[in-house]
C-alpha cells in the first residue's frame, strides 16, 4: 500500500489520539455535567481528534483516494477545525464572561461559524478553502488568547491556555517556513509534535474550569 507521506500521516493519527483521550477524561469528569466549560472544551478536543485523523487520513493515502474524494475529506477536516476553534472560544466566554456578555458572545460565535460555512460552500476552491480556514481558526485563538489575558489575574488555569495558544503560535509558524530537519521529518511533522504540547496544556487548563 503506498504511502505519501508516512511520518505526517503517523503524527497526524498521534494527535487524534492524544485529543481523544482527553476528549473522554474531560466527559468522564465528576463536574462535567455542571460546568458547561468543560463540555464545551471537550467538544472542542473531540473535533480536534476528527481534524487529525481525516489530515492523516489525506496525507498518507492520497495517492490512493480520488481526486473528489480527497477534496471533501480536506473539507471535512476544516470544518472540524472550525468547529473547534468555535467550541474552545464558546468555552471562554463561558468560564471568563458575564452572563450577559455570554449571550451576545454565544451569538456572535455563531455567526461567525455560519459565515465560515457560507464561505466554504460559495467558494469550491480548495486553496481557498485553506487560507480561510486558517483565518476562521486563528481569529477564534486570537479571542480565546484576549479574554485569557484578561482573565489570568483572577484565574490561574488561564496561563495553560495562554500558553498552549503561544505554542500553537510557534508551531504554525515552524510550519510556514517549511524546515526539514531530516529526511522523513519535515515542517508539518514538527507542527504536530508542538501542536501535541500545546493541545496537553489546554487539557490541563479545562480540567480546572468553571462556569461563571
Amino acid at each position: 500500500m503506498p504511502i505519501t507521506e508516512p511520518t505526517t500521516m503517523l503524527t497526524d493519527y498521534a494527535i487524534a489520539v492524544e485529543a481523544s483521550g482527553f476528549s473522554i477524561l474531560l466527559f468522564r469528569l465528576g463536574p462535567f455535567h455542571q460546568q458547561a466549560a468543560i463540555k464545551f472544551w471537550a467538544a472542542a478536543f473531540g473535533n480536534v481528534a476528527v481534524a487529525a485523523a481525516l489530515g492523516g487520513t489525506c496525507h498518507g493515502f492520497a495517492r490512493l483516494l480520488e481526486g473528489s474524494a480527497l477534496a471533501l475529506l480536506w473539507r471535512i477536516m476544516l470544518l472540524a477545525i472550525s468547529l473547534a476553534g468555535c467550541f474552545m472560544l464558546l468555552a471562554t466566554l463561558k468560564s471568563s464572561l458575564s452572563r450577559r456578555w455570554q449571550r451576545e458572545g454565544n451569538m456572535l460565535v455563531g455567526i461567525k461559524f455560519f459565515a465560515y460555512l457560507g464561505w466554504a460552500i460559495l467558494h469550491p476552491s480548495l486553496d481557498h478553502a485553506f487560507v480561510y480556514g486558517v483565518v476562521d481558526y486563528l481569529s477564534a485563538m486570537l479571542w480565546v488568547l484576549l479574554l485569557e489575558i484578561r482573565a489570568v489575574f483572577h484565574s490561574p488555569r488561564s496561563l495553560w491556555i495562554i500558553a498552549g495558544i503561544l505554542m500553537s503560535g510557534v508551531a504554525i509558524a515552524f510550519q510556514t517556513s517549511g524546515v526539514v530537519l531530516f529526511k522523513y521529518f519535515n515542517h508539518n511533522d514538527l507542527y504536530h509534535l508542538l501542536q501535541m504540547i500545546a493541545l496537553y496544556w489546554f487539557y490541563r487548563a479545562a480540567r480546572l474550569l468553571k462556569d461563571r
